[in-house]
Parts: C-alpha cells; sequence; structure tokens
C-alpha cells in the first residue's frame, strides 16, 4: 500500500482517502500539524503516520511531486 499527500490550495478541512491502491491524506496548504495528526492519529498505522510527517516536513525525505489539476500529489520515492 501507498501513502499519498495531496495538497490543495483551497482552505479544506483534511481528509482521508482509502482506495485499493492505497491511502491519501488531503490537505489545504494552511493547515497546520495538529490539524493533520487530530485527524489521522485513529486512523493511520504508527507507519503511514511517520512516513506522512516525513512527506510533509522532512526536507531530506526524498519524495516524487506530481501536479494532478490544482492539486499536488507527493510520494515517497522508491
Amino acid at each position: 500500500m501507498t501513502l499519498t499527500l495531496i495538497l490543495v490550495e483551497d482552505p479544506i478541512t483534511p481528509e482521508i482517502l482509502r482506495t485499493t491502491q492505497g491511502t491519501a491524506v488531503r490537505i489545504g496548504l494552511k493547515c497546520s500539524y495538529d490539524d493533520i495528526f487530530s485527524l489521522c492519529r485513529d486512523q493511520l498505522s504508527e507507519d503511514e503516520l511517520v512516513e506522512l510527517y516525513r512527506l510533509w516536513g522532512d526536507d531530506y525525505f526524498p519524495r516524487n511531486f506530481v501536479t494532478i489539476g490544482k492539486e499536488i500529489h507527493v510520494t515517497a520515492r522508491v
């Protein structure tokens, strides 16, 4: 399963999307760490939380960025 962080410009409430391809966490650019953590802490595994944090905030974590419409999809580089 893959984890994708989806960034949108609009000020949205963070949400978790689950598909057969994996899990995506969709956030607005103004979402805080507290907003994201309070949504995800009970719904994602510890490993997924670590990866989400690294996708969102670790400048040295290798990532892929793909723009789809007005969204930026961020995944771990394999």
